[in-house]
């Protein structure tokens, strides 16, 4: 038992394989607080990522839509490639700058395409032989 400020606990400890647990019961208080540790370990095998084929290619697309300028066709998220995070050497991971998370291209939403007749000015830019 130790003493807390006048609610005394007592403390049931538990060790076993580089595995704890700790259970305190507080006098006057009908609850109860586990907590437990664990070593650390890998919860799978980390595989080597493989980008996934592009959503539509220059043979595929549809009459009267161009690739998407953003992702040419892949309609994932080009900085992630459709995961949703990236990377990073501190956390491990973090969420992907570019789609936060969505997975699929920001400018497509996944379409891998776009209609030449939804183009703004800025975005047929990205695409001179429309001009001819």
């Amino acid at each position: 038992m130790e003493d807390t400020g006048g609610a005394p606990r007592l403390l049931v400890a538990g060790r076993r394989d580089g595995c704890g647990i700790e259970v305190r019961a507080v006098d006057h208080v009908p609850t109860l607080r586990f907590s437990g540790r664990t070593p650390a370990m890998a919860l799978y095998e980390s595989e080597e990522f493989q980008r996934p084929d592009p959503v539509r290619t220059a043979e595929t697309v549809t009459a009267g839509f161009v690739l998407c300028y953003e992702c040419d066709g892949l309609g994932w998220c080009h900085e992630c490639g459709g995961r949703g995070w990236r990377p990073d050497a501190t956390h491990g991971r973090v969420k992907c700058p570019a789609c936060h998370r969505r997975r699929v291209c920001v400018i497509c939403r996944g379409a891998a395409q776009l209609a030449v007749s939804d183009l703004s000015t800025y975005q047929r830019g990205y695409y001179p032989e429309l001009d001819r």
